[in-house]
């Protein structure tokens, strides 16, 4: 009589495909793709796990960072992206948000002169991009080399992104590359947002940090992210 086989090893559950909100960051990341073309190359993509993912580069869990997988993909060309956020606060943010007051016709926002309030503030969202190598260049080169300075005075009336500031810090045996940007609406309302290069031997990945609305960021906020992930 032979031996039963073992039982097959449980599938991790996947995460659900990305949302409408983590598309958003998506497209943050990857401004070269257009709207349309970006979601029929999301839509084509299958669920990873998004927890394992994080741990298997970082060689922490992800629980240290209190944010939680929002979405996790795999895309045809073999880029990883794992959406993260905090659900509570994007629950209560739902819940409680105002519309915006639309700019008045005509009026010119001095945004030179906006508080932006105190420095200190936690991220609340965060996409991680694990890149192969063959990919790797061109994606460095969206997220780290094509940095447009722009004065906030040359922003339109519309809105736009400022690029805050740029450089490097130390983590673990490397020097990060990161870049602070700026993204404003119609009036004064802001959102913070940093990228980092956070690769290592062996697998390149790019992270962005996003603050709540009206929230501002720093390195200090990526600095305290990543020492939370450090095995």
């Amino acid at each position: 009589m032979s031996a039963s086989s073992p039982p097959a090893p449980a599938e991790p559950e996947a995460p659900s495909k990305l949302t409408g909100g983590a598309i958003v960051l998506v497209a943050f990341l990857a401004m070269a793709l257009s709207a349309v073309a970006a979601w029929l190359y999301i839509a084509r993509a299958q669920p990873i796990d998004g927890a394992a993912r994080v741990q298997a580069h970082f060689g922490a869990p992800l629980e240290r960072v209190g944010l939680q997988v929002a979405a996790a993909q795999r895309l045809p060309d073999g880029i990883e992206i794992v959406a993260l956020h905090d659900p509570a606060r994007v629950e209560a943010t739902q819940s409680a948000s105002a519309p915006a007051a639309p700019a008045v016709a005509g009026e010119r926002v001095d945004r030179s002169k906006v508080d932006l309030g105190p420095l200190g503030a936690t991220p609340r969202e965060a996409v991680l991009v694990f890149a192969p190598e063959a990919r790797w260049a061109a994606v460095r080169k969206e997220h780290f080399e094509r940095v447009r300075w722009r004065d906030i005075a040359e922003l339109p009336a519309t809105g736009g992104v400022q690029t805050v500031g740029e450089g490097q810090l130390p983590w673990r045996a490397f020097e990060v590359a990161w870049v602070h940007e700026r993204a404003w609406d119609a009036g004064t309302g802001f959102r913070d947002a940093i990228r980092a290069d956070v690769s290592l031997p062996g697998q390149a990945a790019s992270l962005l940090l996003v603050w709540p609305r009206g929230t501002r960021g720093d390195q200090d906020g990526l600095r305290a992210f990543l020492a939370r992930l450090e095995p």
